[in-house]
């Protein structure tokens, strides 16, 4: 009898302490709160790891949150970036990448929706948006004196491509390639 109650002692105790040990990996990832941050704190929070392993939808809510009313916030969030490691921009820009997708998309749907006439306005505020990107003005998304992210590697377009529809891909192809003619006939290089 003695035996029994302490095999079942036993038992008990080693559930516990395997349920402690099992509940820190399955337990909820948790990302501070980007009301409590500065701009420095949510791009780290951006680029951690917690942030990483979060649920795609749990990042796009995220962002959202974060999403400024005032674009000089947005170009702050940017600039503390260029005061990371390599390795944590690397992280903050392929976290960052689902949400200039989503960007990008909306644009390229606002642009096919438009008339002729409009569509040639978009073009050229585009246009005017790149070309104070590729200065490092402020129109750039680092802010003041920084230029673009960081080009998508190889790896990354090659999956874009792959598993975006082939409706989507048409789209962004044309806007790509209406956007380059315009830049063209701006410029008197047809």
């Amino acid at each position: 009898m003695k035996i029994k109650y302490l095999v079942q002692a036993g038992a008990v105790v080693a559930i516990g302490t395997l349920s402690m040990v099992c509940y820190k990996p399955f337990s909820p990832v948790k990302v501070p709160d980007p009301k409590s941050l500065t701009q420095d704190g949510i791009a780290k929070a951006i680029s951690s790891d917690s942030f990483s392993k979060l649920p795609q939808e749990k990042k796009d809510e995220y962002l959202e949150k974060i999403t400024p009313a005032d674009p000089e916030k947005g170009r702050e969030i940017f600039a503390s970036v260029e005061k990371m490691t390599d390795e944590e921009k690397k992280n903050f820009h392929e976290n960052m990448r689902p949400a200039f997708q989503k960007m990008m998309q909306k644009r390229v749907d606002e642009y096919f929706a438009m008339t002729p006439e409009k569509k040639e306005e978009f073009l050229d505020r585009e246009i005017e948006r790149m070309n104070e990107m590729r200065k490092g003005g402020n129109g750039g998304p680092g802010g003041p004196g920084r230029g673009p992210p960081p080009k998508p590697d190889v790896q990354h377009l090659k999956n874009m491509f792959e598993t975006q529809d082939p409706v989507t891909k048409a789209k962004m192809h044309q806007f790509f390639r209406d956007m380059h003619q315009r830049a063209e006939r701006r410029t008197g290089n047809k």
